[in-house]
């Protein structure tokens, strides 16, 4: 699409030193008053390049044949709303255009008893109940929000009876949300029966509890942009093509967090770590060993707030008029926007407890939390663009 418009555009060039001529397409800017216009369509935009990733899924057959589970945006249906101003004879035109995008996607697999997702979310610390990284079961959510709001002047570039374009400059306004959540089940671990029953009364269940992880972040920025609009008649003024690009320059600021909480097996005095088990976990069918054993929660997060980050957006269209009456239009045509480095996914690559690296010996709270401290981060900027096909009306008065 940004070739067909800057193809079009570099053909248009060659017509700008044609005299301006009357207008073709039935516009009103050569008369003595301003005007009012307004242009409501609906976008059927799929936001694409998002890269979330849950889970690695492992072939049975094959051990090296391991893929990522990625999660796919759905396709909405939005409004895209703009209202400007025309000014009297060639003094140009103020226009404001807004556009929103809310989504979010649901992910579920479960296969009890077969281990085959990998845990890529979480922290990395004895993931998954066998402390290897594995769940049979994984559920996410994605979500994703654009908010985009632009203010532009717009005047003629050059006109004559087959083509008119008109550069546009102004300020572009864009917030960007993306977010994962991810839970990992262990649905039918087999792990080793408690006996006695009764025990199960004296202590905290041990039931594996699903390992969890959220990645989010929030990117506002603003700033400059720039671009071309070219109109070429089909048939009289009644018929035409409009396409064009916009290219915008914002500098803003990125909120990102990163939060994980696994679950391992530990025997305790009843105020500190004395070790982590280890599976099968024969502690099981201990009773003495039993009364010392419990499941506790390795937690880790960080956040970073208020970075400085710079982004990009361009935009590219392609889209059919056609005139009705007298003020009104139908359109319908394609659009592209490509927005550069407006997310980040912030996670940790090592954590510890105890300044040595180790947990053993680790002081307990009432929550039963262990407190991980992040050792080294990771940082993944990630872009985001949206397209597809769009319809509405226009009237101008």
């Amino acid at each position: 699409m940004l070739g067909l418009a800057a193809a079009m555009a570099a053909a248009t060039l060659a017509h700008a030193q044609d005299s301006d001529t009357g207008a073709t397409d039935g516009t009103e800017e050569d008369s003595g008053n301003g005007h009012f216009y307004v242009e409501l369509t609906s976008w059927v935009a799929q936001a694409t390049g998002l890269e979330y990733s849950t889970a690695t899924i492992m072939d049975p057959s094959n051990p090296f044949a391991t893929d990522y589970v990625n999660l796919d945006s759905s396709t909405n249906m939005e409004p895209y709303f703009r209202v400007g101003y025309e000014l009297p004879g060639k003094g140009g035109a103020f226009l404001i255009t807004y556009y929103g995008h809310d989504d979010a996607t649901d992910y579920s697999v479960l296969t009890p008893g077969t281990f085959l997702y990998g845990e890529i979310n979480t922290s990395g610390y004895l993931p998954g109940v066998f402390n290897d990284g594995l769940a049979d079961g994984v559920i996410a959510t994605t979500s994703t929000q654009l908010q985009d709001i632009r203010l532009d002047y717009y005047h003629t570039a050059f006109r004559n009876k087959r083509v008119w374009g008109k550069w546009f400059v102004g300020y572009r306004r864009v917030t960007h949300e993306r977010g994962v959540d991810t839970a990992y089940y262990a649905l039918a671990p087999n792990l080793p029966p408690i006996i006695p029953p009764v025990t199960q009364n004296l202590i905290p269940s041990l039931n594996p509890k699903p390992d969890v992880a959220s990645i989010r972040s929030d990117w506002t920025g603003r700033g400059l942009q720039a671009g071309l609009d070219v109109k070429i008649p089909v048939y009289s003024d009644k018929l035409w093509f409009e396409t064009g690009l916009a290219v915008a320059v914002m500098r803003g600021k990125i909120t990102t967090s990163y939060n994980s909480t696994t679950y391992f097996y530990a025997e305790t005095d009843g105020d500190q770590i004395v070790r982590i088990l280890e599976p099968p976990y024969d502690e099981f069918n201990d009773p003495v060993a039993l009364v010392t054993t419990e499941q506790l929660a390795a937690d880790t997060g960080v956040q970073n707030s208020s970075e400085g980050h710079g982004a990009s957006a361009l935009e590219t269209w392609l889209e059919l008029r056609w005139r009705f009456f007298k003020y009104g239009e139908f359109l319908i045509g394609f659009r592209n926007i490509e927005y550069t480095n407006v997310g980040k996914d912030l996670r940790t690559d090592q954590v510890s407890t105890n300044l040595d690296g180790s947990i053993d010996g680790t002081k307990l709270d009432l929550t039963r939390f262990v407190r991980l401290r992040p050792q080294t981060l990771q940082s993944t900027d990630h872009s985001a663009n949206y397209e597809g096909f769009y319809f509405g009306l226009a009237f101008r008065y």
